[in-house]
């Protein structure tokens, strides 16, 4: 009769030990990092208690960034599973050249069943501006000027050799009316007009 007991207390244990574990009630914690615009910036939703199966709302919010703008407005389920600890959410960021060199804050929450249980800001670093470019030296006719970059010539079948110097004869103008070419001459393209060499303004700079 003891072993039977004994047998039936073991068998009722195996049951329980394979019962599927009881739900739980759930908290969660939302936190936020830092990232470089145009790189994608990760939420992380930690289970810090409880076990079960539970949906949690992810929704971005904005700060000084702006949806749209700097970052894409995100809103997303994340399933959790039985005894799943942690999930994350990328939310993607852009470039702003209006916001350039700044640090951007914008937020997301999560919520269950409706209600908001934790929210989290993030930062946005944009890039600095580009260094300005120095404006070229103002050309004129008669002055002379050094081939910077090996360019083909606009009116003859042969390329400026890097390093050359030329005499400005004249401007040509686009159709807007602003210079967009130079008017060269030298020994080996004397003269005006076909026996000159045409070149894009971008080729040459003053000489030293």
């Amino acid at each position: 009769m003891f072993d039977r007991w004994i047998r039936v207390a073991a068998a009722a244990l195996l049951l329980l030990a394979a019962a599927p574990a009881a739900a739980s009630p759930s908290t969660f914690v939302l936190s936020g990092w830092t990232a470089d615009a145009g790189k994608p910036e990760t939420f992380t939703i930690t289970r810090t208690a409880g076990i079960g199966g539970q949906a949690v709302i992810f929704a971005t919010a904005d700060g000084t960034a702006k949806a749209g703008v700097d970052y894409v407005a995100t809103k997303v389920t994340i399933r959790f599973g039985t005894y799943q600890k942690s999930a994350h959410v990328q939310v993607a960021t852009m470039i702003d050249p209006a916001a350039a060199g700044k640090t951007l804050q914008f937020g997301a929450a999560i919520s269950v069943k409706g209600i908001v249980v934790s929210n989290a800001g993030a930062s946005i670093v944009e890039p600095p501006a580009p260094a300005p470019v120095p404006a070229p030296a103002p050309l004129a006719a008669g002055m002379q000027v050094k081939i910077v970059q090996a360019c083909p010539a606009i009116n003859r079948p042969e390329t400026a050799v890097v390093g050359d110097i030329y005499t400005i004869v004249e401007f040509a103008n686009d159709s807007t009316g602003a210079a967009s070419e130079v008017v060269l001459t030298n020994a080996a393209h004397p003269g005006d007009g076909y026996f000159a060499m045409y070149l894009p303004l971008a080729c040459v700079a003053p000489a030293p």
